[in-house]
């Protein structure tokens, strides 16, 4: 999953460079909310995440252009990935501060982990308890 999202963030900076000595337009990874966030302006949801992904990212790249996107499974993951307050879509500000420092601060994965963590302990004390 951390590939995936190091890789996200990658193609969406590669275009913004791109367009910025291409075609000599100002583009900003907020920018990419503006167009896409149709349902609610300000706020991109899963699918328009998707759409993201599938235009900037995976048929951006050549050796891609003729696999299969990826499973929704793993886009739904590298969402919830992006996703800092888990409310099932990311704003505006937030998709520009992902994508400029290249990840999320604490990722859902981290949270995950913590959570794994804090479980396993948990289930170590109660072995202890037991015998």
């Amino acid at each position: 999953m951390q590939h995936m999202v190091t890789n996200f963030c990658e193609k969406v900076i590669q275009e913004i460079e791109e367009a910025a000595t291409v075609q000599r337009r100002r583009l900003t990874p907020e920018s990419f909310v503006d167009r896409y966030g149709i349902v609610n302006p300000g706020y991109i949801n899963f699918e328009e995440f998707k759409e993201i992904y599938k235009s900037h990212v995976h048929y951006a790249d050549e050796d891609n252009f003729m696999r299969p996107l990826p499973e929704d499974n793993k886009l739904r993951g590298l969402f919830n990935t992006l996703d800092p307050d888990q409310r099932h879509k990311i704003s505006r500000a937030d998709f520009g501060k992902i994508i400029k420092e290249k990840g999320p601060q604490s990722s859902f994965l981290t949270r995950l982990r913590m959570k794994v963590v804090k479980g396993k302990e948990r289930l170590h004390n109660a072995l202890l308890e037991e015998c």
